[in-house]
């Protein structure tokens, strides 16, 4: 430990107006002799108070550059000796997150005179701690304001930065960090050891370098998307194709965000290897659609068997099908559910291949007994429908789509919300569908009865909400029959 220097903060005012003449040397020697010893008391408890002192000691200029320190700060800052501290700024000893907030504490200190009881984080090599900091503002010999004096005592040491690099670096996701400036990508600061290895560089050739030396597909256009959405919502998610060392090109997820860093933006990004998420995902998508297919091919082939048995069908499964899922769509929901409506609908008289095509064909009004086996078809679709797999509860929709609101319908007589929404919609397209075209034992009644049935009944035998948005979307035009 090299001997301590310690500044003097006490100037000889008592001679600042001293005038010899008035005094004989034996006085004038006196008071010297005096004046010294009260120095040298003072001087050395002074630096008793300092050396003993519990606390760390500094004194900072208007700069924030450290001029002394105590014995106590060098050792609670893990140096050595007093050159190695002293000459530094002292904002290299605090937690960057806290800078700003202990700026404004040692300006308040400067302007006020004094700031106690502050709480402050401080960094000791590669650990934080938190200390309880007391600033002073001290003055020159014109009683000017020329440095602060700065205690802090330590309260809680931490062992985080240890704990945060460990989990930066060990982390399955790659996470790198670089500069923007003017509005243009700068070089990688700090990376962690997953995007060495991903990459197949080290942390030095990558720090060299910018995103555009790996990104593949992002071109200047891309990259102003990108800053806009980070100026505006601070973060930003894109995938980005990015060349390895070996020269394979992989597929990521970066999600970026903008965040400060000694007092100036920078980007953090979280890079995801999605390459063979991607592949999963697209033969996902590929085997979907050869699903969907051969699923719609069996709706085909189930709505030209009803038709086959009943002419009168030809067409009526399909149009009211398209007046469902419209329906359903605007009435806000989703496109998975209008699509499970559509299904039902196209299909909602499978039943009725089980019936005698006289009775289905037949021109004149029906009989007790005919009408009683239509009222059937509902529960033979059902049964038909029930063991095969919809991702949407078809079987249910095509046996309730005959019920009304209450309870007059069939074949459960279930009442209000007991009856599935998407049955309700069903429902009302199918009755305006009927009336509206052609039926075997009467002409078409037209879209104005239709319509005048389902507002006369809405509440009764409809859903009033369904009517409703149904009666307006024809009367806006918003729908039409094909």
């Amino acid at each position: 430990m090299t001997k301590k220097r310690y500044p003097q903060f006490f100037p000889l005012k008592e001679f600042d107006n001293y005038q010899p003449n008035t005094l004989d040397f034996k006085t004038l020697n006196l008071k010297i002799k005096t004046l010294q010893n009260s120095l040298k008391n003072s001087e050395e408890m002074y630096k008793k108070v300092i050396m003993t002192s519990n606390e760390a000691i500094f004194i900072i200029d208007k700069n924030y550059n450290i001029l002394f320190s105590s014995e106590k700060a060098i050792q609670m800052f893990g140096f050595l000796q007093d050159r190695d501290i002293e000459g530094k700024n002292f904002f290299e000893l605090v937690f960057q997150p806290n800078i700003k907030k202990i700026k404004r504490i040692f300006k308040r200190a400067f302007r006020e005179g004094f700031v106690g009881g502050e709480t402050g984080r401080f960094i000791k090599k590669r650990d934080v701690f938190v200390g309880v900091m007391n600033i002073a503002r001290i003055h020159n010999a014109e009683n000017i304001p020329f440095a602060l004096v700065l205690t802090i005592n330590k309260i809680r040491f931490e062992n985080k930065l240890k704990l945060y690099e460990t989990i930066f670096n060990k982390l399955n996701d790659a996470i790198v960090l670089h500069t923007i400036d003017n509005n243009k990508l700068g070089k990688f600061f700090e990376v962690n050891e997953t995007a060495c290895e991903q990459l197949g560089l080290t942390r030095d050739e990558i720090i060299k370098k910018n995103p555009f030396d790996f990104y593949e597909n992002f071109n200047k256009k891309n990259f102003n998307n990108v800053l806009q959405r980070l100026k505006k919502e601070k973060k930003a998610i894109f995938e980005v194709s990015i060349k390895k060392s070996n020269c394979d090109v992989m597929m990521y997820e970066v999600n970026a965000h903008m965040i400060q860093y000694n007092e100036k933006p920078v980007v953090l990004s979280i890079v995801k290897d999605i390459g063979e998420g991607k592949y999963f995902l697209n033969k996902i998508e590929k085997d979907f659609i050869v699903v969907k297919k051969i699923m719609d091919g069996i709706i085909t082939a189930m709505e030209k068997l009803v038709e086959k048995k009943d002419l009168y069908t030809v067409g009526h499964q399909r149009r009211t099908a398209e007046l469902a899922k419209f329906l359903a769509k605007e009435y806000g929901m989703s496109d998975n559910q209008a699509e499970g409506i559509y299904i039902a609908a196209i299909i909602h008289d499978i039943g009725k291949i089980f019936i005698s095509s006289s009775i289905l064909n037949k021109p004149e009004k029906l009989t007790e007994n005919e009408y009683e086996i239509i009222k059937k078809h509902p529960e033979e679709g059902y049964n038909i429908l029930k063991s095969i797999y919809f991702p949407w509860p078809i079987a249910k929709i095509v046996y309730q789509h005959h019920e009304r609101i209450n309870g007059t319908g069939y074949p459960l007589g279930l009442k209000g919300d007991k009856i599935l929404l998407e049955a309700k919609i069903i429902g009302i397209s199918d009755v305006v569908e009927a009336m509206t075209f052609k039926r075997p034992y009467r002409k078409g009644l037209g879209i104005n009865k239709a319509l005048d049935e389902i507002m006369k009944n809405k509440s009764k035998l409809y859903d009033e909400d369904i009517s409703n948005l149904c009666f307006e979307v024809f009367r806006k035009g918003k729908f039409k029959f094909k």
